[in-house]
This record gives C-alpha cells, structure tokens and sequence, in this order.
C-alpha cells in the first residue's frame, strides 16, 4: 500500500512539474525498491560543519562542503564565464559517491545518477540538456 501511494505522490508531483512548464523529467528506476516519499513540509539544512573550501583553477573554482549531520559531502565545479556547475555528493564518513550530474543556471541538465551507499548505481535521471 505504501509503494502505491509514494508511487502516486510522486506522478503527481511530476504532472505538477510539467503543468507549470517546467522541465519534463524522465526517470529510470535500476532498482526494484520504492521511491522513498518523507511527508515533511519543510526541508531544514543545517549549516556546514566548517567553511566551504575553495580550490581555483585556470578554467573553474571548486567549492567543496562538509555536512556531517546530512552524512554529505558536496563538491561544486562551477565553470569560469559559463553558467554551468558539474556536482557530486559523497557520504561523508565513507566518501563513496551519492549523487552526481549537471546544473546549468540552476536547473538540472543532462543526466543524474544516484548510488546506494555502498557504490551501487540505483537511479538515474534525465532532464533536458540546457544551454
């Protein structure tokens, strides 16, 4: 009963998404586990356990932050003169990879993939590739 409603929340959600003239998602699910569905109306991000380090290179500026409370490390390559960031998200105790792909002025582009923690592919998405 449980998967039929995640299952049902989430179409919804996604005709929503289109509805409004967003993007149009395409998901690939590589697992046979239910999507998981919190019922939280607010997403709290606390704050990162110490500043963003900043690395700098001829084409891109590397911002990378800890969160041990989100079990998050989130790594940012923002490209110089280009409004296009590569990002990964890594477990924080194990730096084994979460979550990788595009976001092009904000929004995702191209082709997501998120691993379980022990590395194994479980998802992937494709969004429109932007400009």
């Amino acid at each position: 009963m449980k998967e039929v409603l995640a299952s049902a929340i989430l179409l919804v959600l996604l005709s929503f998404m289109v509805y409004l003239g967003k993007q149009t998602i395409s998901f690939r699910d590589v697992t046979s586990k239910p999507a998981v569905v919190t019922t939280d109306a607010e997403i709290f991000y606390p704050p990162p356990i110490e500043p963003p380090l900043l690395e700098y290179t001829d084409s891109s500026v590397i911002e990378t932050i800890h969160f041990e409370s989100l079990n998050s490390t989130r790594i940012f390559n923002k490209l110089k003169g280009k409004a296009k960031v590569y990002y990964r998200d890594y477990y924080y105790g194990t730096n084994i990879l979460r979550e990788e792909g595009t976001f092009v002025k904000g929004d995702y582009s191209g082709v997501w993939r998120c691993y379980s923690p022990e590395g194994k592919l479980m998802r992937e998405c494709e969004y429109p590739i932007l400009d």
